[in-house]
């Protein structure tokens, strides 16, 4: 019997790359009769839905899917409409898709064997970034996002790599997962997949018959995470701070959150699960093609983390607050060394003879420390800078892959087709989509001496983003409670 798939696109303001996203989808190589569609709306601005809605009413080939629909999602985040998707899916299998991807044809069909050849509970493949303007900016910043340097090194950004990993990028589940270990906690408008799929790895179990009864428990969790979780039996899942670890729940004691919460603590664990991660499965993304775009999203990327680690402290590894250790140490040394020139040099800011005086308390001290802290500072660049020095090269020695339309093609260069797509020489039409295409060759010389910019974007919006998630954490916190 044909298994079939429910695809959940939690899409906001994405007119620009819908139509190529559904396109995907509808090339895929499993029978489309097997394939539910659901487009989760969070309150467009701009004509999202009516792009998507022509697409899947005028392609001929679109015609053939199992069903599709666009549901509003009056929340508008992502977890709020994935939640509402997985709630409404009818497929075996969930897939969740990003408006901003695309999957090559034999994703699903890939997907499947996989899933149950290595009997997982959530498998994915390596993340390749599109960037579509195709210029020394773009191309370099799709070049950051394929080194370990640049995004950490996460596996599925790495794209030979095949093995059982902590989290991979989209996720295709087996519906009962969902059932076992909960859904999306909605609190995390980002790393909810990370929160997620932690977990699936612990075993964290939930209350399976507890379906939005309490309207408060609703208010602050609807849709978001369908159950209470268990109390963690090992030390690292604290419940406090007026929120528990994930499931969403208030503090405030009514009887009905307390039997809930009681019921949560007295849960069995489930087995814990198992994710997968092979280069088998590939999907495609668009990075984002400015320096100030890129900003924008790392810092906020860093700020939650810090949030996530408040609500979720199991769900990330220590490699996401490098960034902000790597910052917090070179403002700090920096501060050190302001503050010992000044103390060297007085209140008139200059050196030279001073009259007299008894030296104030710690004055020897603070004066000390200001060539350590500036030969301690050099270290710590010197070392950033010559890794960077480092993966610059490596890159620029290496063949890099990169997906980008075809319009960007059209400048020349070598060009191969779309994965899986035809035989040799042809290139993937996408019905009601673009054509794709991957390029093979050398990033342009003009891209490697971009990249350190590149880098260091990354890097610092990332670290400072942080930072500024521990400052405003607890006027945060206090507005969750709330």
């Amino acid at each position: 019997m044909q298994p079939t798939v429910s695809i959940i696109l939690p899409i906001r303001n994405e007119a620009k790359f819908i139509e190529n996203c559904l396109g995907s989808i509808i090339s895929q190589d499993l029978p489309l009769y097997s394939i539910e569609v659901l487009l989760i709306d969070g309150n467009s601005v701009d004509n999202t839905k009516e792009v998507a809605g022509n697409c899947l009413k005028n392609n001929l080939l679109a015609k053939n899917l199992k069903h599709w629909e666009i549901i509003d999602n009056p929340h508008k985040t992502a977890p709020y409409g994935m939640n509402i998707g997985i709630n409404k899916a009818k497929g075996d299998y969930i897939l969740i898709l990003s408006g901003h991807s695309l999957i090559a044809p034999d994703y699903l069909t890939q997907c499947i064997k996989t899933i149950k050849d290595k009997d997982a509970d959530n498998v994915g493949g390596p993340a390749i970034p599109i960037d579509l303007k195709n210029d020394s900016i773009a191309r370099a910043i799709s070049m950051a996002h394929l080194s370990p340097f640049g995004l950490g090194g996460g596996a599925f950004r790495l794209g030979d790599f095949e093995g059982y990993v902590d989290t991979v990028y989209l996720g295709f589940y087996k519906k009962e997962t969902f059932a076992r270990y909960g859904l999306y906690d909605a609190r995390l408008t980002r790393n909810q997949d990370i929160e997620l799929n932690s977990r699936i790895r612990r075993g964290i179990k939930f209350i399976s018959n507890f379906k939005f009864q309490n309207s408060e428990i609703e208010r602050e969790s609807n849709l978001g995470v369908s159950a209470a979780l268990c109390e963690e039996k090992e030390p690292g899942f604290p419940i406090g701070s007026g929120m528990t670890g994930g499931c969403g729940i208030k503090s405030e004691k009514t009887e009905k959150e307390s039997n809930l919460r009681k019921s949560a603590q007295s849960a069995d664990r489930e087995a814990p699960g198992k994710i997968y991660l092979t280069p088998k499965i590939k999907s495609y993304y668009y990075c984002r093609n400015t320096l100030s775009g890129l900003w924008s999203q790392n810092f906020k990327n860093g700020q939650w983390v810090v949030y996530t680690k408040y609500i979720a402290p199991y769900a990330l590894s220590l490699r996401h607050f490098i960034p902000l250790i790597f910052v917090s140490t070179i403002l700090l040394l920096i501060m050190a060394s302001l503050i010992s020139l000044k103390s060297s040099t007085g209140s008139t800011g200059f050196s030279g003879p001073t009259p007299p005086y008894p030296p104030r308390s710690g004055e020897g001290l603070v004066n000390g420390f200001g060539p350590i802290a500036l030969l301690l500072l050099a270290l710590v660049l010197g070392a950033y800078f010559g890794a960077m020095l480092y993966f610059v090269g490596r890159a620029g020695r290496s063949v890099q892959r990169t997906a980008y339309s075809k319009q960007g093609a059209a400048k020349g260069g070598v060009v191969k087709t779309f994965e899986t797509v035809g035989g040799p020489g042809e290139t993937n039409k996408q019905p009601g989509g673009s054509e794709f295409v991957i390029r093979n060759s050398s990033f342009s010389f003009g891209s490697l001496l971009l990249l350190p910019i590149v880098f260091m974007t990354l890097h610092f919006s990332y670290g400072l983003g942080s930072l500024w998630g521990l400052i405003s954490l607890p006027c945060w916190a206090a507005r969750k409670k709330r």
